[in-house]
């Protein structure tokens, strides 16, 4: 009797059994229970009651049944158990197994009493007797030595332990093994091995090498009878995903999973589906989903609660509890996690239990038992769990007040554990170090002081994420790989097992392959693509060829996750006002999707009066598909695509499967703009320093000259200014004697002559005296212009900064330019003035450029107008500098703001570019704008807002200086 059969081997027993009598009926309904006992237990049941029946009752083939009547009992009795086991009756099921193992081996039957210690086995594994377990796998083997099947698949259980104890070479040895054996197994064995290959490399983290092993192994226990290693293999499946952030391909095998428990009806695997369905769930913080759905895992396992599955269950229940901040009821579900985990003699169950309970007990103020819980943690846990352990205990030494432990020897308690958890970590093969640990140990280092440790850190930190999104990235590909690869191979399997409709199923193959192949191409395309824009017509582009499709949109969250967005919609090709909702509106299917992460199918009846339609301006519906956008477990909006055609059920599973699929390509394909927009970002943040770094550079070079200048002019002009003054006293005192003299000589002609000679001196003096006068002037506008001492804003009159930049160019223009100046208001502004003394250069030098090239294009010499005016509007300071030059074109106008762009030759210019004058006037919180005509002129406009503060009266003086009177 096979240990599992295959669908076609249990349907040539059913044809077998339609005309079978007498003692051939009774072997082949036993021979079918056996292979039914995972598929359909019920029927399974159904024909052990028959059989039994139908042995007792007197009939005239009752002598010809008697040598074969007591190994067919027995084998009932195996089939009851098993069922018995599967539906968690631990202790019946055990009772039976014991008996029946004692029954096979009193008949001498070695099949039938190694499938007796394989279902021991089971048991003591459920029941967590690891002693009994090894024995009674090892009772098997003894006993199936003769049978291929039975003897690799206990071989392939004993790997599975292997790997589980995490043995490299012992693994390593089995795993050789086990891939000999491959070669010439069936499927039941294969099925066996598949498992075996698609654990080690999940415990390598080489998950995409995983799914794609425990998908065979599910596809072959499907195809054997095998239905609990199925169910578990979608768990494990389910599991992988989850580890390459692909939440929603793990919840769809979860799904499956938990369908196919649901339909044996086994208590204990439905229980298992659902708890990992729950950790799902909580990948993706729906923590009170995963709550609801761990309460009914814990109430459907109450008559299990001796299992290992109902202690995961308490686990999950703990973790999401404390996700819930429920830390009371979390430190309840480890406490009852502990007692189980010393029950199953289970250390890693054991391990968790206490980091949960210290997690719930540093929520809670019990600093002194959290510390020996996790304590304990360090003592039974794996690496990742001591890691665990030790980040506790640096959370409760951050906190509380304690005793400092004997092992350590710094003063910082918290970084001494932390650093045990990075070095660890750092012993995990394939782990990265997590960045908020890194970045935890960075601020502990700062806190106390080192900054360069805590920089280096910091780098650290910075790199471990960097690492984690990439790994992240390439993860969701695989996956993404995976799942086209296992849809295709499910694909492939269908093909083969209907073989009465070969070639139609070749047909929809060849489609499918096509159709993914198409789809690969359409994500290579729409994920190369940097702009949003871009990404969007590219997929309507491509989903019009794939859909009957009247209506398409993409809705994305908002910054505050709380209101969909439509940023893209087309009806009928023709793009519609774009419609927003609320993320928790109840009667919106798009809310209603995002809201729950999972596709919505939504058919109306054609006949009906209602005919819905959601965007304003878009033609009713009959047929609606939605798909979330999800990456790494994050919703960012949704797809929907809609048709508005007289053909009702329009999309199928087909379509779902291929708007899933664009779905996820265009999540990345966002993320990838998304992510291009920061680099954008960065660059342009990097060019503005750079133009930064330029300008000051400038400034600095300019204010230090200026200050040599300033010094090197002032003494020399101070001792001629002051020797003026000097000679013009001794002048008129030289006069006066003279007219003395004269007077007492009586010659007033002769003092005539001296007045003209000393008129023409005090001339002279003047002059220099004025000569000094500019000269300080000069200095005073050049040490105004640069203000060097000014690093923090000042509340000035603007017109302060205007006149003396003013002085400083109108020397150059004198007799070109006529600078006419309209300042009719004149209020306190709070600003930078070294910097908008750049800026007002800039735009005066740029004019009288300008001015000049218009000059010398029309061949005249008289001055042209340059317009300076200062006015209040609107609650701000406007300053407008409209010139009579020759005006910008269309070219320049487009780039004049590009980084470093400029019309002038190399030396001509002041070297401030528009786009950093542009800047200052924004940091004061201004605006720069311009106009311009050509052969007429431009004027540029700077607003800035009113200090609030009152206006004392102008400098006349400057004014003056500044006109040249």
């Amino acid at each position: 009797m096979e240990f599992f059969a295959t669908d076609e081997a249990l349907a040539d027993l059913e044809r077998d059994l339609a005309i079978a009598q007498g003692v051939q009926r009774l072997l082949l309904q036993t021979t079918l229970a056996w292979g039914l006992r995972q598929r359909d237990s019920q029927r399974a049941m159904e024909l052990v009651l028959d059989v039994e029946k139908s042995m007792t009752a007197p009939s005239t083939w009752a002598a010809a049944l008697a040598s074969d009547a007591p190994t067919l009992c027995w084998r009932l009795n195996l089939v009851r158990a098993e069922v018995l086991w599967l539906a968690g009756d631990f202790s019946s099921s055990l009772a039976l197994a014991e008996a029946g193992l004692q029954g096979f081996r009193a008949l001498g039957d070695r099949i039938g009493e190694g499938d007796a210690h394989w279902l021991l086995t089971c048991l003591a594994l459920e029941l967590g007797d690891s002693q009994r377990k090894n024995r009674e796998l090892a009772a098997m083997l003894a006993c199936v030595e003769q049978d291929a099947v039975r003897h690799c698949i206990g071989q392939a259980t004993q790997a599975r332990f292997a790997v589980f104890r995490g043995s490299q070479d012992s693994t390593k040895q089995w795993l050789d093994t086990l891939a000999a054996l491959a070669e010439h197994m069936p499927i039941a064995a294969r099925c066996a091995i598949e498992d075996v290959f698609g654990l080690a490399a999940e415990q390598r983290s080489d998950f995409a090498q995983a799914i794609q092993h425990f998908s065979h192994a599910y596809s072959m226990a499907m195809a054997c009878g095998q239905i609990r290693r199925a169910i578990i293999a979608t768990s494990n499946i389910g599991n992988a995903f989850n580890q390459l952030n692909d939440y929603h391909s793990a919840l769809e095998w979860m799904g499956d999973g938990l369908t196919l428990a649901r339909r044996v009806n086994w208590p204990m695997l439905v229980g298992a589906m659902l708890t990992r369905t729950a950790d799902t769930l909580a990948y993706l913080h729906a923590y009170d989903a995963a709550h609801a759905m761990l309460q009914e895992v814990l109430a459907l396992m109450v008559a299990t609660r001796e299992s290992r599955n109902y202690a995961l269950a308490l686990g999950y229940m703990g973790k999401v509890e404390l996700a819930r901040e429920q830390y009371a009821n979390a430190l309840h579900m480890f406490e009852m996690l502990e007692q189980r985990a010393h029950a199953l003699k289970n250390p890693d169950l054991l391990a968790d239990a206490c980091i949960g309970q210290a997690s719930a007990l540093l929520a809670l103020g019990q600093p002194e038992v959290a510390r020996q819980a996790a304590q304990s943690a360090l003592v039974s846990g794996r690496l990742d769990q001591q890691v665990a352990a030790l980040r506790v205990l640096a959370a409760l030494h951050g906190k509380f007040s304690l005793s400092v432990p004997p092992e350590c020897v710094s003063k910082n308690v918290s970084l001494h554990y932390l650093l045990q958890a990075r070095d660890l970590s750092l012993q995990i093969e394939g782990y990265i170090v997590p960045g908020d640990l890194l970045e935890t140990i960075s601020e502990q280092y700062a806190a106390q002081g080192d900054f360069h440790q805590a920089w280096s850190y910091a780098k650290q930190a910075a790199s471990s994420r960097e690492k984690t999104h990439s790994r992240e990235t390439t993860q969701r590909a695989q996956a993404m790989q995976i799942a086209h690869q296992i849809e295709r191979a499910r694909v492939e399997s269908a093909h083969q097992r209907e073989l009465e409709s070969k070639a139609k199923r070749a047909e929809i193959l060849q489609q499918t392959s096509e159709t993914l192949e198409h789809l690969g191409a359409i994500g290579q395309e729409i994920t190369a693509l940097l702009n949003i824009e871009q990404v969007f017509a590219t997929l309507h582009r491509h989903i019009e060829s794939l859909f009957d499709m009247t209506f398409f949109a993409v809705y994305l969250l908002d910054a505050a996750r709380m209101q969909l967005d439509g940023v893209f919609i087309r009806d009928h090709g023709k793009p519609l006002n774009i419609a927003s909702y609320s993320l928790n509106s109840s009667v919106s299917a798009t809310a209603q999707c995002a809201r729950e992460q999972r596709e919505l199918l939504i058919n109306y009846d054609p006949n009906s009066v209602f005919k819905p339609t959601w965007v304003p301006g878009a033609q009713h519906t009959r047929t609606a598909l939605f798909a979330p956008l999800i990456l790494a477990g994050k919703v960012l909006g949704l797809m929907t695509i809609q048709t508005s055609r007289p053909n009702a059920y329009a999309y199928g599973t087909r379509e779902q499967l291929i708007l899933r699929t664009l779905s996820a390509y265009t999540a990345i394909a966002l993320s990838n703009a998304e992510a291009h927009g920061k680099l954008a970002r960065a660059h342009q943040q990097l060019l503005d320093t750079q133009q930064q770094m330029l300008l000051q550079g400038k400034m600095a070079g300019l204010g230090t000259l200026t200050a040599g200048v300033a010094h090197e002019i002032n003494n020399p002009t101070n001792f001629v200014h002051v020797a003026t003054q000097n000679l013009r006293v001794d002048m008129q005192r030289f006069r006066q004697y003279l007219a003395q003299i004269v007077e007492e000589d009586g010659a007033p002609e002769v003092m005539q002559s001296f007045d003209l000679h000393f008129e023409t001196m005090e001339k002279s003096l003047a002059t220099v005296m004025n000569g000094t006068e500019r000269i300080k002037n000069i200095v005073r506008d050049l040490r105004s212009f640069t203000r060097l001492d000014e690093s923090e804003s000042k509340t000035v009159h603007l017109s302060e900064c205007m006149y003396s930049t003013l002085n400083l160019v109108r020397t150059s223009w004198q007799g070109k330019v006529d600078f006419i100046t309209d300042f009719r208001d004149d209020p306190l502004i709070e600003c930078w003035p070294a910097l908008l003394n750049q800026v007002m250069m800039n735009l005066l030098v740029n004019a009288c450029q300008a001015i000049e090239e218009k000059q010398q294009q029309q061949g005249f010499e008289s001055k042209s107008p340059l317009h300076l005016r200062m006015f209040q509007e609107g609650g701000a300071l406007l300053v407008e500098f409209e010139d009579s030059g020759v005006g910008i074109n269309e070219a320049v106008k487009a780039r004049i703001m590009d980084p470093f762009f400029t019309t002038k030759a190399v030396g001509i210019g002041t070297g401030l570019g528009p786009s950093i004058a542009f800047g200052i006037i924004e940091k004061h919180g201004g605006t720069l704008s311009f106009r311009s005509i050509i052969g007429e002129g431009s004027c540029f406009t700077i607003c800035l807002p009113i200090n609030p503060r009152s206006s004392p009266p102008l400098d006349q003086a400057m004014i003056a200086g500044a006109r040249g009177d």
